[in-house]
Parts: structure tokens; C-alpha cells; sequence
């Protein structure tokens, strides 16, 4: 094919694109409700335990994408498992004497052995809270969301700690002969103004399924409708202590005293009042965090599809973290008998421009991705174009260039996971979740040369009021899959 009818063809697809997305757009402004039940695009509501409602919402999401865009072919409803997300996420610490618990939000006791394994001493105690960012690292760590039904375990309700396991072998099992399913992208969407979030989020609903969001989960509705639906409100200083699922909206339904308009949710832990089921509330547009807030408010997961790896290569544990300003950065990965297909990355601002190369030392080209605008931050997975068939048992280097210049890095970090109630540890206190790197893993290009990351030096800096040293601690967010 000529340069010039390659060209075209570019032009031509873009076009397409453009008109599909703004068609959708209009859609979503033309319809004043949408509900994705009516769809058939969203799967039953499951009741969680533990403090596990971030797995719970962001595999409702890909359960949603996959039937939205039509790329799940069998007849019973697609069904992952929350608690291998919520057991290997990779930013578990090890089991503690005085962890045990035996109310809702538990941790486990001695001899478990936690998921970060960067530093098991530090980090989130199991079932008691975690985020959307933990849930894109592990996707990306691991390959992808399993299947329950391959999931030994105990159904969706359960607080027996010896049937969760304390090891990869026991209980809920790592590997499994499982099948994965990982999104193509898992997308950030609440960046703008009030307007532009919510119409943001009304086309990602329209197009890709339900997106995840969180709200300060209060027990007790902020009112009933006239049919019975509970509304659930929150307007003041308190952080995001839930994740929820946006599964619709209705322009004209009005909670006094606020504007008209309403998210339609689906929830894992709320118990209706008036049914007694797990499922479904309401809640005003107005709401701080549902739908609004910059971390939580809006997460889009988009195509999913069943993957099959033979390997993924990750330095970076815990995935996007940080933010570093470079020209361009790398990582350094060893290839055995293995071909290139595959880069996860992250982009960290909107209408970001991000392009991999993958070169042996000497700085040959080997493979390299498709140079496109990724309109929303966050994970997206790129596919390589690779001029060699085989690539020798050598170490090869995986660059990754941005418009922006700003790259996704692990690091020690203080985190507060959305979970709010957790008997462990003290109530609301932030934890600090370890992170270890090694020479030799991470580079930034500085001055012409590659600078190891790893001696990189960060002053130190206080995270909810602990002391954080990121120094000798950072990866960056690079993976590479292969066949």
C-alpha cells in the first residue's frame, strides 16, 4: 500500500472515530435517562464482606464493559473474583499475632503472607480497604480479573478467615488455571469542571459500561423517594470511605433542596431498608465525591478481553504512585525465549501523547507502539509492532516518551484506603504501604546519558502525618507482556 493510501486510510479511521464519539456524546446529552439494566449491560449486584468494596466495584465495571461492548459469548453472566484481587494485590503486609478479627472488617492473623512483597512488613492489611489505583496495579501485575467460579473459596458471603487461605496455596489459589481478563485501558475521567465531569461520565456509561466511583458512605439514607428507592447524600469536609458502581442517571428526578439530576448506583455493601437486598440507591449530581472526586470520582474500565500471556515483566508493584518530570524514561527487562506484544503504561495528565520503543543496549529499535492522544489519564495497554520474529536471552530496554514529559512511578507512599471503619489499625489511620527497588531496573535520560532511578535523591516528606523516604524505593509504571 502506497504512503499516500496509508495516509488516507489514517484519515478516514480518525474521521470515524471522531463521528462515533461525538454521536455518542450527543446521545448521552439528547437522553435526560439511561439505565443500564434496561441494557443488559451490567451484571447483579454481589454483596461483599470485609472492606473489599474497591474489588467489588471494579470488577462490577469490567463485568459491565464486557457485555456493553459485546465481547462476552456466553450464555451466563461474566463473574470475577474480588477476593483474589483483594489476596494478591500487591500491596498486602504479612499477618500479625493482634490482626485477627471476627467482625466484618478483619485482617489476618500470624502466618499470612502478604502480597508486597516488596517489603511484607509494610503495607494494607487485608479486607481493610484499597482503591482504583491498587486495583490497575494488580490487572496489570497479574494479567488480568479471574474467574470465580475457578476460585476455591466460599461464595459471596462469608468471615471464615481458614477458608480465604494464608498462602498462594491454600484457599483462594494464585494460579489456578485460570483465564485473565484485562482491560485495554482504565481511564481516570473526573479532571474537569463539575459539568464536564458528569457528561464525561455519561458518555463512558453509554459506550463502555459502568464506571467505578466512591462516595462517604452513611448507613442511614438522606431520604426515600415516593416508590421506595433510598437516596444517599454527602456534602461536607469527610473523605471517600466507599467504592460504588454509576450504572445510570436521570436528569429530571430532583432531591430537595439541590439542582435536578441523580446518579443511578449500584452497590456491595448497602442493605435497602425498605427490600432488604443488596443493590441499588440514588444520589444527587451535588454529591463532593460521587461523580466528582479527582481520585475516586469517576474510573472508566474499557475494553476487556480475555489475554494470554506467557510472561509479564514489572518492576513497579504498585503501579502508578507518583509523578517524575524527565524526557524520557525506561526500564530494563531480560527476554528468554519470549516475543514482545504488549506495553502497560500510564499517562498522568489529560491529552497525553505517549509512544515505547523497545531496543537491545546498543540502541537498535526493535519494536515500538502506535503514537496516539490518550484523551483521559490513566493505564493503557499498547500494542507492539516488532520487526524481529525472535529476540535472543538478553537484557532489552523498554523507553517510553510523553507530550507531557511526566511519567508514573511506584514509591513508598502513606496511604489512606477508602475503607473508613477498619478495626485495623486505628480508626482512619493512614498506613505505609513499602516499596523496594534495586539498581539497574528504572532509568530517566538526563544530559544525553540514562540516569539509574534508583539513585535518584528525594528529600523527605510528611503523607497524613508519617514520614515518607522515597529515596531507593521507585520503579516506573512500565510492563512489558509477551508471548
Amino acid at each position: 500500500m502506497s504512503k499516500i493510501r496509508r495516509n488516507q486510510r489514517a484519515i478516514i479511521l480518525f474521521m470515524r472515530s471522531f463521528l462515533i464519539l461525538l454521536l455518542i456524546s450527543k446521545m448521552a446529552m439528547a437522553q435526560t435517562r439511561f439505565d443500564l439494566r434496561v441494557e443488559s449491560s451490567v451484571t447483579k449486584p454481589k454483596k461483599q464482606s470485609w472492606g473489599t468494596c474497591w474489588a467489588f466495584a471494579t470488577l462490577a465495571s469490567i463485568e459491565s464493559n464486557l457485555l456493553r461492548e459485546r465481547n462476552w459469548n456466553y450464555k451466563f453472566e461474566p463473574d470475577f473474583s474480588e477476593y483474589h484481587m483483594d489476596k494478591y494485590s500487591g500491596f498486602n503486609r504479612n499477618g500479625h499475632r493482634d490482626h485477627l478479627r471476627h467482625e466484618s472488617y478483619s485482617g489476618q492473623g500470624e502466618g499470612y503472607l502478604g502480597s508486597n512483597t516488596d517489603t511484607p512488613e509494610k503495607g494494607l492489611i487485608v479486607h481493610s480497604g484499597g482503591d482504583y489505583k491498587v486495583a490497575a496495579a494488580y490487572l496489570s501485575n497479574i494479567g488480568g480479573a479471574v474467574e470465580e467460579f475457578k476460585t476455591p473459596g466460599f461464595g459471596y458471603s462469608h468471615n471464615d478467615h481458614s477458608r480465604f487461605g494464608n498462602t498462594p496455596t491454600e484457599g483462594v489459589l494464585k494460579e489456578n488455571n485460570y483465564n485473565y481478563y484485562l482491560p485495554s485501558s482504565i481511564e481516570w475521567l473526573t479532571y474537569g469542571s463539575f459539568e464536564e465531569n458528569i457528561q464525561r461520565i455519561k458518555d463512558s456509561i453509554i459506550k463502555y459500561g459502568s464506571v467505578g466511583s466512591s462516595q462517604f458512605m452513611q448507613n442511614e439514607p438522606h431520604e426515600y423517594t415516593l416508590s421506595g428507592e433510598e437516596v444517599h447524600f454527602y456534602h461536607g469536609p469527610k473523605e471517600s470511605t466507599h467504592a460504588i458502581n454509576l450504572i445510570g442517571w436521570d436528569d429530571e428526578r430532583a432531591v430537595i433542596p439541590f439542582e435536578p439530576g441523580v446518579w443511578i448506583v449500584q452497590d456491595s455493601d448497602h442493605l435497602s431498608e425498605v427490600s432488604g437486598h443488596i443493590g441499588y440507591f440514588l444520589t444527587p449530581y451535588a454529591d463532593i465525591h460521587t461523580g466528582q472526586n479527582k481520585e475516586f470520582g469517576g474510573i472508566s474500565f474499557r475494553g476487556t478481553s480475555k489475554r494470554k500471556f506467557k510472561k509479564i515483566h514489572s518492576h513497579a508493584l504498585h503501579g502508578w504512585q507518583y509523578e517524575f518530570r524527565a524526557k524520557k524514561v525506561s526500564n530494563l527487562y531480560k527476554l528468554e525465549n519470549e516475543i514482545p506484544t504488549h506495553v502497560g503504561i500510564y499517562t498522568t495528565v489529560p491529552n497525553d501523547q505517549p509512544i515505547v520503543f523497545v531496543t537491545d543496549l546498543k540502541g537498535n529499535m526493535l519494536c515500538h507502539s502506535k503514537k496516539e492522544i490518550k484523551t483521559n489519564p490513566g493505564f493503557y495497554l499498547l500494542k507492539l509492532r516488532c520487526e524481529e520474529e525472535s529476540f535472543k536471552n538478553q537484557t532489552y530496554r523498554v523507553e517510553l516518551e510523553t507530550k507531557s514529559g511526566l511519567y508514573a512511578h511506584d514509591g513508598e507512599k502513606a496511604y489512606k484506603p477508602l475503607l473508613g471503619k477498619s478495626a485495623l489499625p486505628k480508626f482512619g489511620s493512614p498506613i505505609i504501604v513499602g516499596s523496594k527497588a534495586n539498581p539497574g531496573e528504572s532509568f530517566y535520560y538526563k544530559d544525553g546519558v540514562w540516569k539509574d532511578f534508583y539513585f535518584k535523591s528525594f528529600p523527605e516528606e510528611e503523607q497524613f502525618g508519617l514520614s515518607i523516604n522515597k529515596a531507593e524505593t521507585g520503579n516506573f509504571a512500565i510492563n512489558l507482556f509477551s508471548k
